[in-house]
C-alpha cells in the first residue's frame, strides 16, 4: 500500500510539471528555453514515419558507430507501442535534473503527428548526459492528461523505460551515436 501512495504522489507531481494553464502558448512556444538557444532548423531532423522500420531491435541491438573528433553525437529514440495514430507525439530531451520532464525546460523537443505502432525521432546532441520523456497527446491540448488523482489517462515512456519520472534513473550518457528504445504505456 505504501508503495502505491508513493506512486501515486510521483505521478501526480510529473503530471503537474506538464500541465499547463488554459491560456498558456501552444506547445511549439512554450518547449522552446526561454533563451531560445537553439535554431528551429534543429527540430527539423526527424525521419518521415515511412522510413520507420518495422521492426526496431536490430538497429538498437547492433553497436553505435564510433564518433571521433565530433563534438555532437546523433540520439535516434524509437518510440513503440503507439496506441493509435489520433493527436500528435511530443518527445523532450532533458539536460539537467532541474525541471525534468517539464514540457517547458526540455533542451531539445519534437512533436509530430502519432502513427500508430512505432515511430522514430533524431536528436543531434553536445555529448553529455540526458533523459527522455514522450507522450502522445491525443486530444492535442499540449498536455499530458491526468484522472482526478493525477494517473495519465495518456500513453506515455521515459528513457530507460522507467514508469515514474526521475532524472537520474532515465539519464543516459550520449558520447557517441547512440540508439535507444522507449516503450510507451499507461501507468
Amino acid at each position: 500500500m505504501k508503495t502505491l501512495i508513493v506512486r501515486l504522489l510521483s505521478a501526480t507531481a510529473f503530471l503537474l510539471s506538464l500541465a499547463r494553464p488554459a491560456n498558456a502558448a501552444p506547445p511549439e512556444a512554450r518547449l522552446f528555453p526561454a533563451t531560445n538557444a537553439f535554431p528551429p532548423a534543429r527540430l527539423a531532423n526527424s525521419i518521415p514515419a515511412s522510413n520507420v522500420p518495422e521492426t526496431c531491435a536490430p538497429e538498437i541491438d547492433s553497436p553505435p558507430s564510433i564518433t571521433h573528433g565530433k563534438q555532437e553525437a546523433t540520439l535516434t529514440v524509437y518510440l513503440s507501442g503507439i496506441p493509435h495514430s489520433e493527436g500528435q507525439v511530443i518527445i523532450g530531451v532533458y539536460n539537467k535534473e532541474e525541471g525534468a520532464f517539464s514540457t517547458t525546460e526540455a533542451y531539445r523537443y519534437q512533436f509530430r503527428p502519432s502513427q500508430k505502432g512505432q515511430m522514430k525521432f533524431e536528436f543531434s546532441l553536445p555529448k553529455g548526459s540526458y533523459a527522455v520523456g514522450a507522450y502522445v497527446d491525443a486530444n492535442k491540448n499540449g498536455k499530458l492528461d491526468a484522472n482526478m488523482l493525477g494517473i495519465p489517462k495518456e500513453y506515455y515512456g521515459l528513457s530507460n523505460n522507467i514508469t515514474l519520472p526521475n532524472f537520474r534513473k532515465a539519464a543516459l550518457p550520449v558520447v557517441q551515436d547512440t540508439a535507444i528504445r522507449i516503450e510507451m504505456h499507461k501507468f
